[in-house]
């Protein structure tokens, strides 16, 4: 797994911590520009998962186009646990993507997609953003799937990011 500007690390870790009681091994390498950054993020994510047998981390220093060169150029040694015509998962988590056009974002993608063949991998994205700060607008675009899908779990829910029940399932219908 690549995580493309890996920022702070902090949603990096619960995906990461959702390995740990499959047993499951996976290698994380975070991409960062910022050498300091990197390595600050880095220590504290691998102090959270220091006995963990599942979980490897390694940091990769250097831009986007940094990384799909290295990866272009991949070989077994470079990639522990990754052979040929294995899948390789990049995760892009927070705003970079919504900071670029749709023809830059689409030509970034491409270039992985072509480093991957290159190395006779696969290649699975997981792109979010959260370009979008204002919790009104976001409450108003996805309040009512929220709340639907809050209420039809079958004990007392609560939706992210509010701190009161929406819901319980000894209300009345």
């Amino acid at each position: 797994m690549v995580e493309l500007g890996c920022g702070s690390l902090r949603k990096t870790g619960v995906i990461l911590s959702a390995f740990e009681p499959l047993g499951r091994p996976i290698t994380y390498y975070a991409l960062d520009v910022s050498a300091g950054e990197l390595h600050a993020s880095l220590k504290m994510l691998k102090n959270a998962f220091v006995d963990s047998a599942a979980v490897s981390i390694s940091g990769l220093h250097g831009t986007y186009d940094d990384c799909a060169t290295w990866l272009a150029s991949f070989s077994s040694s470079l990639l522990p646990g990754l052979g040929t015509g294995r899948a390789i998962s990049f995760l892009w988590l927070g705003n970079s993507i919504a900071n670029m056009s749709a023809a830059e974002a689409s030509a970034l993608l491409s270039r992985f997609s072509h480093a991957c063949c290159a190395s006779q991998l696969q290649c699975r994205f997981l792109i979010t953003s959260d370009a979008c700060g204002d919790p009104a607008t976001v409450l108003r675009s996805y309040n009512p799937g929220l709340s639907s899908a809050g209420c039809s779990a079958p004990t007392e829910c609560w939706v992210p990011r509010f701190s009161t029940p929406r819901c319980s399932a000894a209300r009345p219908t």
